[in-house]
């Protein structure tokens, strides 16, 4: 717990006279003013009392302390001028009336939020007529009250308040995901809690870490009121104040009642006065916890009684028969604290629902929010859903709150540890189903069960990015040549560097780092498409020439996944925005960079324009951009190009061998059927297309295949035929007629095809509505939604009659498998 302290500690008068001696007055007058009442009599000490007041410009006590010294020594101050100089000064006192503009201000505001309040502020400003206010020379203000011998007390003591509340430490934390909320205990003269709520804002993304602040003493908050104009602070949902000797049972209510209101987990306790704190922060804490426990203990046994006995022919029933009038009932649960997903799973209840569902989106209510593990139980106590379908994540993670007999669905949208485990795989019963690009690699390599996973891509709301023309006044602020949207702002070197700090100080696999990060900028120098292609084998690569890099199988994986093959996809993206940027500063053209950070990066700063919200926003961005870009290594079929072309946008495309590997891929398939499984262990020269069709595979991807023996693949062969069957989905050149009116593969491409259409508005017009008619024919989530369910059903009607063979469940070779991986 941090605290805000000032010892006071005796000192002798000799003591008290070297300290006088300093500029530092808080120090000494704090100490000297406490040994008064032992040394009243002490003129001398007396004396430098008066002038470290008058230093401050506390002038009205100065000259009370004048009064109160012996006659003699007075006579001699007012004999030279000292008195009469010092009255004529401004005395330092603030007359609260001069301050009450801004309490009322200030309290308009708090009580629009917490009219519980009143009945103290009402006592507090009743009591600060008890007290003066003074304004010192450097900023601070300094409360007084008067006892019972009439003498002057300063509340809760004379210091520097200002600066004592800069130096106080906000507690970390090292490993919060979020950042917890923070207990303040006391609001001293407020210059703290400013602070407190600026270092806690916006911790990750749109989350702000949650402050309660107990203030046991009405009068303090009444008086902080007046000193500091607090109205944006106040409108703050996140901060709660809690005020009154009942200030912690009053704090206990609310977190009660408010499960979605995290416990704090960091203390700060100010000097305070006046009433006394009346309970202990870190034991009420406590206390909430043990409930929040019990209670989530509680609704777990809750749902499962109701889910009990609902076995696999129950529910293929139930989805065989749903219709209007009992529908499923479907839960969407989304964390708020995401750029995309929110909105993803807004876009999908609305598709459930057009479909004669009844859904229910659960997400934290507030940017300060975190629920519990209790409130997903909560949700399937209340709403009794016949579906939870959640975006990476799956039951395993909700504690039990899940029951295992509900049909869940996780939808893999994301390359995140929590997915690509075996752990997570193995997690998966009978009711789990996943949605993935390509279940295959999630099947082979992380053990999900080959029969539940249907092959998906990402989808767009035709609704919300409507392709009417807005108005010209809509799109202005958003008109230009070329567009850009992406988060990935960071510079390479900056990636890298953050990515090491997260190695836990393993220097051996630091050094890898920057062996890797050097050859692949080099390759990206060479040959960008390729470099970004082969990233999976340039561990391999510098294998053959070092030797073994003593990798666990565990650690290569996660190398490449969290590091390798991000590094190179913002290398690519951010090596082909450097074209863009380059034509527009030679041509005089503008770009339009929306995303989190351009405005730090130190090349693209410039064409920075924020972040673009989601939904009306972007829809202007895609309509009012001449060219919008689509820049992605692995495939432009992206939710940003979806959400575009859905909108009307025109698009340039950067050229990558998934989109074009349709062909490749359909020889690779004419060759297997021509040979079959006779091809296992077969020489190139016994099976000359389909080596040639599988060398061509891996050409695509920078990788130069050269074994002696073809090694049969089943598994990855049913992959192919998979995305054959589903009309190449993922593969931009295969779905869209116009790919290579678009697609360009150098700066002199780009600019050819930039001159070309910027001249020419009715040729971007023609095939951005080529472009749009497919993506509403192909990748709605009207689209999903009907696969989904069509593929629950059946499988549902399936397992009911019993278990069935997963179908393609033998192991990929390795090769193989990585291509199939890259093209998914």
């Amino acid at each position: 717990m941090s605290t805000a302290r000032a010892e006071t500690i005796p000192l002798t008068r000799d003591q008290l006279l070297g300290l006088a001696a300093r500029a530092e007055s808080y120090p000494f007058l704090a100490l000297a003013l406490a040994a008064m009442p032992r040394l009243a009599e002490d003129g001398e000490l007396r004396l430098q009392v008066v002038r470290h007041y008058a230093q401050l410009g506390l002038i009205r006590p100065a000259l009370a302390e004048i009064r109160a010294l012996p006659a003699a020594l007075r006579a001699q101050l007012e004999a030279n001028g000292v008195c009469a100089q010092l009255a004529g000064l401004p005395d330092g006192r603030v007359p609260w009336e001069r301050l009450f503009g801004r309490f009322e201000a200030n309290r308009h505001v708090l009580l629009a939020r917490q009219p519980e309040l009143s009945e103290s502020l009402e006592a507090g400003l009743r009591g600060l007529r008890a007290l003066e206010l003074y304004s010192c020379r450097d900023g601070n203000y300094q409360l007084c009250a008067f006892n019972d011998r009439d003498e002057r007390v300063w509340l809760p003591r004379l210091m520097d308040h200002r600066g004592e509340s800069g130096r106080l430490a906000v507690p970390r934390e090292a490993n919060a995901a979020l950042g917890s909320p923070v207990l303040l205990e006391g609001l001293n003269l407020g210059w703290f809690l400013p602070r407190l709520m600026a270092e806690t804002a916006k911790l990750f993304l749109n989350y702000s870490a949650a402050v309660y602040v107990i203030e046991p003493n009405p009068l303090v908050l009444a008086a902080v009121l007046h000193l500091h104009d607090w109205r944006e602070l106040l409108a703050e949902e996140r901060v709660r104040f809690f005020v009154g000797p009942d200030a912690f049972e009053r704090f206990k209510a609310l977190l009660l009642e408010r499960e979605d209101l995290p416990l704090p987990l960091r203390y700060v306790r100010m000097a305070s006065w006046g009433a006394g704190p009346g309970g202990d922060a870190e034991s009420v804490v406590h206390a909430l916890a043990r409930h929040r426990a019990q209670r989530t203990e509680q609704m777990k046994r809750e749902v499962e009684a109701i889910y009990r006995g609902r076995d696999m022919a129950f529910w293929a029933r139930r989805y065989a028969t749903a219709g209007e009038g009992e529908p499923l009932r479907v839960l969407l649960p989304v964390s708020r604290y995401t750029t995309y997903l929110k909105y993803c799973m807004r876009d999908l209840a609305e598709a459930f629902e057009r479909r004669g569902m009844v859904t229910r989106v659960l997400m934290e209510p507030t940017d300060h929010s975190v629920l519990p593990p209790a409130a997903y139980g909560q949700a399937v106590r209340d709403f009794r859903p016949d579906l939870v379908l959640i975006i990476d994540h799956f039951r395993r993670e909700y504690g039990g709150m899940i029951p295992e007999s509900l049909p869940f669905v996780g939808w893999i949208q994301d390359q995140l540890p929590n997915l690509y485990a075996s752990e997570c795989g193995r997690s998966l019963g009978r009711f789990d189903f996943f949605v993935t690009t390509d279940p295959s690699l999630f099947v082979h390599r992380y053990g999900y069960p080959a029969s539940q996973g249907l092959a998906w891509t990402l989808a767009t709301d035709d609704r919300t990015y409507g392709h009417a023309p807005l108005s010209d006044a809509e799109l202005a602020p958003y008109r230009c040549d070329f567009s850009y949207a992406s988060n990935q702002s960071a510079p390479p070197e900056r990636f890298h560097e953050e990515r090491k700090r997260q190695t836990a100080g393993d220097a051996g696999v630091a050094a890898l780092m920057d062996r890797l990060f050097e050859e692949l900028k080099a390759g990206f120098q060479a040959d960008a498409v390729t470099a970004r292609m082969s990233v999976q084998w340039l561990l391999e690569r510098i294998e053959d020439r070092e030797g073994p890099v003593g990798l666990t199988p565990e650690a290569r994986e996660s190398l490449l996944r969290f590091y390798l093959d991000p590094l190179a996809e913002l290398m690519f993206r951010q090596s082909t925005l450097a074209w863009v940027a380059d034509y527009c500063d030679r041509t005089g053209r503008t770009l339009h960079l929306y995303g989190r950070g351009w405005e730090q990066h130190p090349r693209f700063s410039r064409y920075a324009r924020g972040v673009a919200a989601n939904g009306p926003e972007l829809r202007a961005v895609y309509q009012a951009s001449r060219i919008n870009l689509q820049i992605i290594g692995t495939g432009a079929i992206h939710q940003r190009m979806l959400d575009g072309l859905a909108a009307g946008g025109f698009f340039l495309i950067r050229r990558t061998p998934p989109d074009f590997a349709h062909p490749a891929v359909g020889a690779y398939l004419a060759a297997w059927r021509k040979y079959g499984a006779a091809a296992d262990g077969a020489g190139a020269d016994q099976v000359p297309e389909l080596y040639e069709a599988l060398r061509g595979l891996h050409a695509l991807m920078g990788h130069d295949l050269r074994p002696e023996r073809f090694k049969a693949d089943p598994a990855t062969t049913a992959f192919y035929e998979q995305i054959e069957a589903g009309g190449f989905q993922r593969v931009a050149g295969a779905v869209f007629s116009a790919y290579e009116q678009v697609a360009f593969g150098s700066p002199a491409e780009l600019a050819e095809l930039a001159d070309r259409y910027l001249a020419d508005p009715q040729a971007r017009a023609r095939v951005a509505e080529d472009m749009r008619r497919v993506v509403v024919s192909r990748y709605t989530y009207g689209s999903f939604v009907d696969a989904l369910l069509a593929f629950l059903r059946r499988r549902l009607e399936q397992m009911a009659g019993g278990p069935t063979a997963p179908a393609g469940a033998s192991e990929s070779g390795p090769e193989a498998r990585e291509v199939a991986h890259v093209l998914s």
